[in-house]
């Protein structure tokens, strides 16, 4: 976690969520070690790498991933006659 950076807010879900993918793909920081560090069991950790990979940043929000993919079904689903 980066412990002491003025600008991270550990209360901001999607921040601490891209600081903990960062750390991992970026700084080489275990699965493990950074899942822990950042308060998260492992599977929570995988659940994130998923989520941003399949669907970017906004994927990282609960809450706002379950809506876009809401819409996302609206939007394909064929008008009924």
């Amino acid at each position: 976690m980066p412990r002491g950076n003025p600008f991270f807010d550990p209360d901001d879900l999607l921040q601490a969520r891209y600081e903990m993918m960062r750390g991992h793909r970026v700084d080489r920081v275990g699965v493990s070690e950074v899942a822990e560090s950042y308060g998260v069991s492992r599977p929570t950790f995988y659940k994130s790498q998923s989520a941003l990979d399949a669907g970017g940043l906004s994927a990282l929000l609960p809450a706002l991933a379950v809506a876009i993919r809401r819409v996302e079904a609206i939007a394909m689903t064929p008008n009924a006659p």
